[in-house]
């Protein structure tokens, strides 16, 4: 059965695998192909090879929140199309590969706060056309570097999309997004920086 090759609570009918707390430090690889809903948060990962999640085509949601991720290659989520629902909070995520989230145009909700982020990829967000609610609060974000000059923008233009808050339980936030030395990510222009980027 699914249980005993994953090691994980499987609710077949409802095609949703929960690994929570298994001290995991690897995706199991004999998740069903049909799988719409994978929990992995309170696990022990500190990174995802690129072929993770390879054949779970189907997932409408992930969760890795609460692990101790540090990188991410930039094809992980390639073969999640389907995805409305990526949770990536509470890692140790320094930094965004280039392109790791184009494949998600259905993404719905991405939480990225309480991770160690300094900047984001310019183009980071833009294939996320559907998305409503992300969470970016919590990190080293590094707004003495023109880098910050594309999430500052994005923020500005999406604001009602940025939220703060617990669990399901969030609220409009744009101004909760502040940099490692208190201003508001938002508030960073070209012009406060102080020299020219290109």
């Amino acid at each position: 059965t699914c249980e005993t090759v994953t090691g994980c609570t499987c609710n077949e009918g409802k095609k949703e695998v929960n690994c929570q707390y298994k001290g995991l430090k690897a995706v199991p690889s004999e998740i069903p192909a049909d799988t719409k809903s994978l929990d992995l948060k309170y696990n022990a990962f500190t990174q995802l090879p690129f072929n993770a999640f390879q054949g779970l085509t189907k997932l409408t949601f992930l969760n890795l929140q609460d692990n101790q991720l540090q990188a991410l290659s930039d094809d992980v989520f390639n073969p999640l199309a389907e995805l409305k629902t990526l949770g990536l909070n509470g890692n140790a995520l320094t930094t965004l590969p280039p392109g790791v989230f184009d494949s998600l145009t259905k993404l719905t909700w991405l939480t990225l706060a309480q991770n160690q982020l300094q900047s984001v990829p310019h183009g980071a967000f833009d294939s996320l056309g559907k998305l409503e609610t992300i969470t970016l609060d919590t990190n080293n974000w590094d707004c003495s570097r023109c880098e910050i000059l594309y999430l500052s923008g994005w923020i500005r233009e999406n604001s009602a999309k940025v939220k703060n808050g617990a669990g399901n339980d969030l609220y409009e936030d744009p101004d909760g997004v502040t940099c490692s030395d208190g201003k508001v990510v938002r508030t960073v222009t070209n012009e406060t920086l102080k020299y020219e980027c290109p």
